[in-house]
């Protein structure tokens, strides 16, 4: 509605402290020589007078009728004239910055007997008298200043200042500019005059004056105050809100924070408004005017239930104001309670007859309600209130026509065309009236006789082409136009009908020419540029529309058609505040037209305000529910809110008025999909192959469901049409190769994130899931590559550094990797994988504390991280925590069961824990996946042979002889050929091979395990102890000499040596007994022994291991080598080893050619 209620604002209704200032005169001790106090009025203004009282000064008391005594007596002595008057001036003095004014004004009296020439006791008496607000009395001691001093501009001043506050304008005008003229830097007269001139709304010499206040007293806040309202009430609303930002950093006060928040609603901004009117509620709470202004603030914010709570309590604090309930009644009635909303407003009504924002507002509900005769009634009396309203008689109007009362709209429409014959608007409502009054033939009849009598009658040919138009009889219409051209060209009017006609017909081009040539006539320039702007909108020239339409609507502000027009094509070029600004305004303006709704609504959706948008579509739907369109548009707001259920009762609704729209399938298909509901979004995207199969994205989505369907080969089907419809399309490509990832298929996957990266070369993804393909296949290099490309791509994304740290380590380029992974944990510390990896980095470097760290915290973030599991268990195996490398094995099988090197990992750690048998179980399922690993083969393979003895011999040996043909002359092969021919009683020529084995890794412990077992059984007992004994120092699981149990031929050797390799004599392990048994009692024993160890350790939980325990301290001819040393396995290696590793193998070989030697020599 637009009515001057309306458009009310804060200061029109509120005590303005600039305006109306009831402070008083600007008491500056700057502005005058007089020696006065340095206080300002505003404080004095709310103070009471304090009753005059008795006082006593320098021995002499001071009656409140002015009689002085002596003190103590009842003498009357008066003092010299001077001491009394400096008395009094002491006394007035104290009585004004005390604020004692009736008190202050006495002494000031007594001073002005004694001294009627001075103007200082008339000074400072117009001080005091401003403070309590007696303006004509500081008139009149004004007045008898500029006796004694005709030409004091400060005098002048203050009483034009006086003047201004008792209304007496014209004087306090004549005032101030004397006190300029005498004084031009007089900065209160500036501000006096401000102020006046500020009230009677001459708002340029308000700022003008203000502006010079400012210059002369740059400190002063109230000036930027007051300036600030006069920019506010300008229209020029940013300079209004620096002034009051200025004023608001100096003064805190309610009144400044209620204008700017004024400020803040003219600009639209009404979050910021509303901010402001908390803060000035906050500093005075029960400010009508502010909670109303702050309740109209969320009405247009569309916060109804805000907006009423505030006008409520307006109610609450002013019953009786007026104004507080017609805005309620409207609140109601925008919320459609138009019942109440009528109760409200005739509250208002009952309060101020006169009202008329109350009687619109009322009118529009009974319009709502179709209580038509009320709502004319209502109408009718907005117009009697304001002759002017044009809203009014087009509302009106508009109700008529309603009510098929055709000749009473007309002369509403015509009374408005009068009155602004420039509004296109209320052309189009007439002639929608005329057309049902269907009249025209008659007219057209009168026209046809009036050519007749008349010939050269312009007008007549006009008014028969206007009835011919209005017929639909066009061509008849624009050949009336043309004669009337003719006849009078200068008739601007029949150019614009033609141009109106030929808009109508779609000749856009010619009604250009037609707008155009009204336009350079300079007449009804507003339909005129509205009607060119629109034939410009449907040639697409929206720019220069654009500029029609604002033309237009500087000529008629309040064309909802034209806002609505502007607003399209801001829409259209992509400027949605401007949108919105122009589709809000229009429907402010009354125009309840769906279309503006559906439009603004579209705008509210590209900005991503789905629920403001679908509010727009749901009041379209209501005032045209055949307006489908808006249900495909109102459908995907409901979808990008994730409502797919809604979305898709909408889009059925489309598919009601058109089966063939195929975008209308596929869209319900989407929200089938997001629904996880794939068999109904499959259908849907199946009837759209079928109506458009040639839509290359069309399969690209199918493709998506039948994935999820599990449906992988009908998938890559679809993505392969999708790629032949249109080969480019990279993102076809990227869901290809990743759906090829997941069916293992690596080289089409890195295939098709190749092609990605040829058609999107910034694509990161592909460069990262390719980089991960090319680890997986152990192509460290090229991963290496992407994984830059990454970085460079995202330098900031810590699974970059993550990945390419991963690489490096692969690629051993070890202090590189620490580089990447610390980037990543910098950039993000809850990433368990970069911990886990820079603990393998570490491990390889040997600093196991470090890694040890780095799985703890990698386990912290993520107990079920596999990796950093399979990394710490390998740390416990290092420092022979068997028990807990044991279990983390386990838990990282669990976790990973295709994590085959965890099985041969482990078995190694039950082979060190002195479990063989869970040893040979891990190893055998290690051997059976990996059987290219020849020395976990040929560990399986003898623990195999031991632990199930003869059944599985001949298995064993051909395991054997597979590893030996494998590589015959690697360490492996060696160590192979050698067990062969061990196990085929070939003793001298497996120690030959196993002296080659040593020789081609000394540090390994295998080569003298098995020459040291064969050697016993050859009785070549020194040597053999020697050997054995080495192989535990280079660290061979200990759990391994249980194998000496199976040199049955050398029990002898087995008897004396063996519990010495084993293990010492701690208290609770079974010792064997010293009793003069025979060699096979003893290795019964020994066999129990062992197995009293195995069940000893199991029962301890696994927490030691027999290669930690010291060796046994036995007679000295039991162990003791040849050169008296005994192996001491807790100070390292001992004098076994010599010089060194590099010597001990020769010594074999020595050993091993004497042998043969000698086995010749008894042969011979």
């Amino acid at each position: 509605m637009n009515n001057s209620s309306e458009n009310q604002d804060i200061p029109s209704r509120e005590t303005n402290p600039a305006v109306s200032n009831t402070s008083g005169a600007f008491f500056d001790p700057a502005w005058n020589d007089l020696p006065v106090p340095a206080w300002l009025g505003n404080s004095l203004a709310q103070e009471q007078p304090a009753p005059v009282q008795e006082t006593e000064k320098d021995g002499y008391t001071f009656k409140p009728n002015g009689e002085i005594r002596e003190r103590g007596t009842s003498n009357l002595r008066p003092p010299s004239t001077e001491s009394l008057a400096r008395l009094q001036r002491e006394r007035g003095e104290t009585f004004l910055r005390e604020q004692r004014y009736l008190e202050a004004i006495a002494s000031f009296s007594q001073l002005i007997e004694l001294e009627p020439t001075s103007t200082y006791g008339y000074t400072n008496r117009v001080y005091a008298y401003f403070a309590i607000q007696e303006y004509a009395k500081a008139i009149t001691d004004l007045d008898e200043i500029l006796k004694l001093q005709p030409d004091s501009a400060w005098a002048f001043a203050e009483r034009g200042e006086a003047y201004r506050l008792l209304g007496d304008y014209p004087k306090a005008i004549s005032d101030l500019d004397q006190a300029i003229e005498l004084d031009y830097d007089l900065g209160q007269a500036y501000f006096s005059r401000g102020s006046i001139y500020l009230a009677h709304k001459d708002y340029w010499k308000a700022t003008a004056n203000l502006d010079r206040v400012i210059e002369l007293l740059p400190d002063y806040p109230t000036a930027f105050y007051t300036r600030g309202e006069a920019y506010r009430l300008r229209g020029e609303y940013r300079l209004a809100l620096e002034d009051f930002d200025h004023y608001l950093d100096a003064e805190a006060t309610p009144w400044g924070f209620s204008a700017r928040g004024q400020t803040h609603y003219n600009l639209k901004e009404y979050q910021k408004a509303i901010a402001d009117f908390d803060e000035s509620l906050a500093l005075t709470p029960e400010q009508v005017e502010v909670i109303i202004q702050r309740g109209k603030a969320y009405l247009k914010l569309g916060d109804y239930a805000q907006a009423a709570a505030n006008f409520e309590e307006a109610i609450r604090v002013k019953p009786d104001d007026a104004w507080a309930y017609s805005q309620l009644g409207e609140v109601k009635r925008l919320g459609k309670n138009f019942d109440e909303a009528i109760a409200v407003l005739n509250q208002a009504i009952a309060l101020d007859p006169n009202l008329g924002w109350a009687y619109a507002s009322r009118a529009e509900a009974h319009r709502n309600l179709r209580n038509h005769p009320q709502a004319i009634a209502d109408y009718s009396k907005v117009i009697e209130l304001d002759p002017n309203s044009t809203w009014g008689y087009i509302q009106r109007g508009d109700v008529y026509r309603a009510m098929g009362e055709f000749q009473l709209a007309l002369n509403d429409y015509d009374h408005v065309i009068e009155q602004h014959p420039d509004n296109a608007w209320t052309y189009v409502l007439r002639n929608a009236t005329l057309r049902q009054l269907e009249g025209y033939k008659l007219t057209i009849e009168d026209y046809n006789r009036a050519i007749e009598l008349d010939p050269e009658s312009a007008w007549a040919y006009a008014r028969r082409a206007k009835a011919h138009s209005q017929l639909e009889m066009y061509e008849q219409a624009l050949q009336d136009y043309e004669r009337a051209i003719q006849l009078d060209p200068r008739r601007l009017a029949s150019f614009l009908e033609r141009a109106d006609l030929l808009r109508s017909r779609g000749d856009f081009q010619r009604a250009v020419v037609d707008y155009t040539r009204v336009i350079e006539e300079g007449t009804s320039l507003g339909h005129a540029y509205a009607g060119r702007g629109e034939a410009y909108f449907q040639l697409h020239r929206h720019e220069q529309a654009l500029e029609d339409f604002t033309r237009s609507l500087e000529d008629t502000p309040n064309n909802g058609w034209t806002l609505g027009r502007r607003g399209e094509i801001n829409r259209l070029l992509e400027r949605p505040d401007q949108a919105l600004i122009d589709f809000s305004e229009a429907l402010r303006l009354g125009s309840e037209d769906p279309w503006l709704y559906e439009r603004r609504g579209r705008v509210y959706q590209s900005l991503q305000d789905y629920a403001q948008a679908i509010e727009d579509y749901n009041r379209a739907l209501e005032l045209d529910p055949r307006f489908y369109s808006i249900y495909a548009n109102r459908a995907e707001a409901y979808r990008k809110m994730e409502k797919y259920e809604e979305a898709i009762r909408d889009y059925e609704q489309v598919l009601q008025q058109n089966p063939a729209a195929a975008w209308a399938y596929r869209n319900r298909g989407k929200a089938w999909f997001q629904l996880q509901r794939y068999d109904e979004a499959l259908s849907d995207f199946n009837l759209v192959i079928n109506l458009e199969p040639e839509a290359a994205p069309v399969y690209l989505e199918r493709a998506e469901i039948l994935t999820q369907l599990g449906n992988h080969q009908a998938a890559l089907e679809d993505y392969t049409e999708a790629l032949k419809r249109n080969p480019d399309q990279w993102r076809v490509y990227l869901n290809r190769a990743n759906l090829y990832r997941l069916l293992g298929n690596r080289v089409a996957a890195i295939l098709d994130y190749t092609r990605v990266i040829e058609l999107e070369p910034q694509n990161l993804e592909s460069y990262r899931a390719r980089g991960e393909l090319y680890l997986e296949t152990r192509k460290y290099a090229l991963a290496l590559e992407d994984f830059d490309r990454v970085i460079e791509l995202e330098p900031y994304e810590a699974a970059g550094y993550n990945l390419r740290g991963e690489a490096c380590r692969q690629l051993k380029q070890y202090y590189e990797a620490l580089e990447d992974f610390n980037r990543s944990i910098d950039l993000d510390p809850v990433e368990a994988s970069a911990y886990a990896r820079r603990g393998t980095v570490y491990q390889q470097l040997n600093e196991l504390d470090k890694a040890f760290d780095d799985f703890e915290q990698a386990l912290e973030l993520d107990p079920n991280n596999a990796f950093a599991l399979g990394g710490r268990a390998r740390i416990h195996a290092k420092r022979k925590n068997y028990a807990r490398a044991i279990t983390d094995y386990s838990r990282t099988l669990r976790l990973e069961p295709s994590s085959q090197w965890v099985y041969e990992q482990r078995g190694y750690a039950y082979l060190w824990a002195n479990q063989p048998e869970m040893a040979l179980a891990d190893l055998q399922h290690y051997h059976q996946i990996e059987p290219g690993n020849i020395q976990s083969s040929l560990l399986y393979c003898w623990l195999k042979l031991e632990l199930e003895s003869e059944g599985s011999r001949a298995e064993v040996l051909q395991e054997l002889n597979a590893i030996t043909k494998k590589q015959p002359a690697s360490y492996q092969g060696q160590i192979a050929a050698g067990i062969l021919d061990g196990l085929s009683d070939k003793l001298q020529e497996s120690l030959e091979r196993l002296d080659k084995a040593a020789e081609l890794k000394p540090q390994e412990p295998w080569a003298y395990f098995w020459w040291g077992l064969f050697a016993a059984r050859l009785d070549l007992e020194q040597p053999a102890l020697e050997a054995l004994t080495v192989s535990l120092q280079l660290g061979l699981p200990t759990g391994l000499m249980e194998t000496l149990k199976t040199l049955a031929g050398n029990t002898r050797f087995f008897a004396k040596h063996g519990r010495g390799l084993l293990t010492s004599g701690e208290p609770d392990l079974p010792q064997p007994q010293e009793t003069g048994e025979t060699e096979e009692t003893q290795l019964q024993t020994f066999q129990d022994f062992l197995q009293g160890i195995n069940k000893t350790f199991h029962q301890k939980g696994q927490t030691e291991n027999l290669a930690s325990i010291p060796l046994p301290q036995e007679p000295e001819k039991s162990l003791t080598p040849p050169n008296g040393n005994l192996p001491a396995r807790e100070t390292g290696r001992t004098d076994i080893l010599g010089q060194g590793l590099q010597n001990y193998p020769e010594r074999l070989k020595k050993v091993t050619r004497h042998l043969m030697l000698s086995d010749t020599a008894d042969q011979g």
